[in-house]
């Protein structure tokens, strides 16, 4: 049986495949879904758009009278979260209408799934492929696309839907970069919160005695609307911290991923994070590290203090974090072009399979 890891590696390094001319990809949404969860959906059609401009790919957001917005489409994306409706019902309208639609149902049609923070969403009934915005162990196992008949991948999260998007003029290196870490977190959502709160409020003295700066800000409880009625920081302001943060400290929410890590890997901030495992997704960290990502991993948060002062105390220590950062952004860019790759591989092999679209964009 494969381990947890090898899942994981048997899921990069898929050659590029050139998309047919004109190859449409519609990832659909219904308007009364929440902006919140379609951060995923977001950053794969911004790089898909932007690697291959050939592809025409876009989201649609529609309740009724959809034919229109989906037709020619080669492959439909049913985005859908266990937060919008219950998770036995997810896209059950959309799909039926898919299947009985003739302009639509020799589409692919595939399930975008976000907002699953505790996997708790098993089925795949009724779709080509699934495509998971958490990474869920136990099921890629199962069903991951690494397999002969799997049809599952991972599609990261990638940054909120909220966050201005990073470009590659405004990536900083490590040196000019104002704070040696940042922490910005809403307390409720996990108790490790609360406890690296304390820790950084407490016990960084000897870090603060090198003269490293940092940037704390919190709210006490998560809140669907980032606006600062809620007492959070505006997306623009929380876009200038990362830029100026060497490290972004990442404790767990619901699920050890959350959109701050991504959000620091987008703006080259180096996240800290603690290993660990969930009890129904396994542990989220696996493919991060089986693709050698330059992120920090501690085994708990009251190792922090040590760490951050090694690397406030001595110039060396300072260059070592700085190429680690350095690294990091590199990665981001290769991780993103592999990802991406997989999941449009993915969508042109079931075209190919269910309606003989090959890649010379003949049929």
């Amino acid at each position: 049986m494969r381990q947890e890891g090898e899942v994981a590696a048997a899921m990069y390094g898929n050659k590029q495949v050139r998309l047919p001319p004109g190859f449409r990809i519609a990832l659909w949404d219904e308007n009364r879904a929440q902006d919140i969860n379609l951060g995923s959906v977001r950053n794969f059609v911004r790089w898909t758009r932007g690697a291959h401009p050939e592809a025409n790919v876009s989201l649609v957001r529609c309740d009724r009278d959809c034919v229109p917005l989906l037709a020619g489409a080669h492959a439909i994306g049913l985005v859908g979260s266990i937060a919008d409706r219950d998770r036995k019902e997810l896209g059950a309208w959309r799909m039926t209408y898919l299947r009985r639609e003739p302009r639509l149902k020799d589409a692919v049609h595939f399930l975008s799934m976000t907002g699953d923070e505790y996997c708790q969403l098993k089925t795949h009934q009724n779709v080509d492929l699934v495509f998971r915005n958490y990474w869920d162990a136990p099921y890629m196992k199962e069903f991951g696309a690494h397999l002969p008949e799997g049809h599952a991948a991972w599609m990261p999260m990638g940054p909120g839907h909220a966050m201005p998007l990073v470009q590659p003029s405004e990536l900083r290196p490590g040196t000019p970069r104002k704070y040696l870490f940042n922490l910005v977190v809403s307390l409720n959502t996990h108790r490790d919160r609360k406890r690296l709160k304390d820790i950084v409020t407490s016990n960084l003295t000897a870090v603060a005695a090198h003269g490293a700066q940092w940037f704390v800000h919190y709210t006490k409880h998560w809140s669907p609307k980032y606006d600062a009625s809620h007492n959070y920081l505006m997306p623009p302001a929380w876009k200038e911290v990362l830029l100026d943060s060497l490290y972004t400290l990442v404790p767990s929410g619901k699920n050890q991923e959350c959109f701050r890590l991504w959000e620091a890997l987008e703006a080259g901030s180096i996240p800290v994070v603690v290993n660990g495992r969930q009890p129904q997704c396994g542990d989220s960290w696996v493919p991060f590290r089986e693709e050698g990502n330059p992120m920090v991993f501690l085994d708990s948060w009251e190792e922090l203090p040590v760490y951050l002062e090694e690397v406030a105390a001595t110039e060396a220590s300072r260059r070592l974090a700085e190429s680690r950062q350095s690294r990091l952004v590199k990665w981001y860019a290769s991780f993103k072009n592999r990802h991406y790759t997989k999941l449009l591989n993915l969508l042109v092999r079931a075209a190919e399979r269910k309606r003989s679209f090959v890649t010379s964009g003949q049929t």
